[in-house]
């Protein structure tokens, strides 16, 4: 999709007078700020936070700042992220189960191992920081572990290298003409789990299952991985070792048992019943492979999860010992939940065969060969994934043969698919129809409270954003209480961390909110050299970085 742009002229304009804008100093120099460059998310992908980032946006340009907004569909969106190509760009954190713990908010987005290629696209750099989220990652006393997380949020919010926004209560509808004993899990994607399409009923002989969405995933290449809902189509084709059930615990799936050695060791036993789609048995030397695969080949969306292993031994058929490179707090429990398991005997001769630099770049179907719950069947790209049930896997007893993400235009032609019976049920839905569903007898409407956060992300290694007064006078202007209101219609909260109060056990409740508005935004720009010609921002022309 091409970017379509809107820009912004910032100005002061007719309320100058309620402003007092200090005016240039005539023995200093003064330059205007470039136009900010804004990746923005369509109004098809996500509206809510489409219509959040053009009222931010608004705000920002009464500094007398002009910001150029860039709209991109999801792919083209992640294109830039990883390509670090934006100044600005607006990006979520989906509330995943494995995102209760503090390792992908604070240590995967924010460490500077991941500046230049990993989810740290912002290039946030900071060894204080660093020390705090090795800390964060290593420590495996629970207590010293959250002094480490609090402080981590603290160093977030004085240095606002990225602006939280708003965490997004999770409202959701399905559809029970068409299936019975809806059960949901934690988070934003309640239905999506195979924790809850194992407990499914059908009615009336239903052998399809669809889920209504507006997310396309950007793949379903397991080598190609990029962003969250690439994450979430994959994982019902590839076994993973480690699952969710739908309250957010951990517990094995294709391991058995996992034991922590000791504090660099990790024992797995694999069950021995999972076979791959196309009949071969899963066994360690599968899992030793995938291991050594992605960290030869490199996924950077994927490099947190896997980059702390030194090795990983095959015991026997049914065992491997990974073995870490130090502590690792979370890695029985988050990194060990999105391996997605590659079949050795398809990939290992990929590269050499077909000539190719990068296992991402082979396009044969049987690149889709897992041993989840489901089987590949087709991907058209702007209309549907589907997978049929795999009968052979062993840790569900689904009941229908069909299941199906299928995309659609817009929230309102979704919703009304579910409304109609044509799809089963939609997450992460505006009031409005949240509303619809609570008022209709045949849809099951589901609401809690999200760990997830909507951010604006500042790109630290461009001006003017390597001035920490720039950032926190943006956090100022930024009115979050009327994104709130207006466009969330009072349905979440707003956001001082990555951490969000729902995920009560590592939020941080004593943050500065930022919410001096336009007079303190000019205060702290006005205390860091900033000035004002005819409503227009200029800086000191020596405050940035060469």
């Amino acid at each position: 999709m091409a970017g379509t742009a809107v820009g912004l002229s910032g100005c002061l304009g007719e309320d100058d007078d309620d402003h007092d804008l200090p005016a240039p100093e005539d023995d200093e120099e003064y330059e205007e700020l470039d136009t900010i460059e804004w990746v923005g998310i369509s109004r098809d992908a996500a509206p809510l936070r489409n219509e959040a980032q053009g009222m931010i946006a608004d705000q920002w340009a009464e500094l007398g700042i002009d910001v150029n907004v860039d709209i991109r569909d999801l792919s083209g969106l992640f294109d830039r992220w990883y390509d670090r190509d934006f100044d600005v760009l607006t990006l979520w954190v989906v509330a995943r189960p494995d995102r209760l713990d503090p390792f992908f908010m604070l240590v995967h987005n924010f460490h500077s191992d991941y500046a230049d290629e990993g989810e740290n696209a912002i290039q946030f750099r900071s060894d204080e920081y660093d020390e705090l989220a090795d800390r964060i990652r290593s420590e495996m006393d629970e207590d010293a572990r959250q002094e480490a997380v609090m402080e981590a949020q603290e160093i977030l919010a004085e240095e606002q290298p990225v602006i939280p926004i708003y965490h997004q209560d999770a409202l959701s509808a399905a559809n029970e003409s068409s299936f019975g004993g809806w059960t949901e899990q934690i988070g934003a994607y309640p239905y999506w789990s195979v924790a809850v399409l194992d407990n499914l009923e059908p009615v009336d002989g239903q052998d399809q299952f669809t889920l209504a969405s507006l997310e396309e995933p950007t793949t379903i290449h397991p080598m190609a991985i990029q962003g969250n809902a690439a994450a979430e189509a994959t994982k019902m084709i590839f076994s993973r070792l480690v699952r969710y059930t739908t309250d957010g615990e951990p517990e094995p799936a294709a391991a058995s048992e996992i034991e922590v050695v000791d504090d660099t060791t990790v024992e797995v036993e694999l069950r021995e019943d999972i076979t791959f789609h196309d009949g071969e048995s899963l066994t360690a030397d599968d899992v030793q492979f995938t291991m050594d695969y992605y960290q030869e080949y490199e996924v950077p969306y994927m490099a947190g999860y896997y980059d702390v292993v030194e090795s990983v031994d095959v015991v026997d058929d049914e065992t491997v010992h990974f073995n870490l490179e130090e502590p690792d707090a979370s890695f029985t429990t988050v990194s060990l939940s999105q391996l997605n398991i590659l079949p050795q005997h398809i990939w290992e001769d990929v590269v050499d065969d077909e000539g190719i630099s990068h296992p991402n770049e082979y396009t044969d179907d049987e690149v889709y060969v897992g041993s989840g719950p489901f089987e590949f069947v087709t991907y058209d790209p702007q209309d549907q994934i589907v997978y049929e049930t795999y009968d052979d896997y062993p840790l569900a007893e689904i009941d229908f043969e069909t299941l199906v993400w299928s995309l659609y235009g817009s929230e309102s032609t979704a919703f009304g698919a579910v409304e109609q019976g044509e799809a089963d049920c939609i997450q992460e839905i505006q009031v409005t129809h949240f509303e619809e569903a609570e008022a209709n007898e045949d849809l099951k409407a589901t609401a809690s409270e999200s760990h997830g956060v909507t951010s604006v992300w500042l790109q630290n290694e461009r001006d003017p954003f390597t001035d920490q007064a720039f950032r926190q006078a943006l956090a100022h202007v930024t009115d979050k209480q009327r994104v709130v209101q207006v466009i969330l219609e009072g349905r979440g909260q707003e956001a001082t961390s990555q951490i969000a109060p729902a995920n009560d056990a590592w939020h941080n409740p004593d943050l500065p909110a930022y919410d001096g508005g336009v007079e303190e935004a000019i205060d702290v720009l006005s205390d860091a050299g900033y000035r004002w010609d005819d409503g227009t921002l200029l800086a000191p022309a020596d405050r940035f970085t060469e």
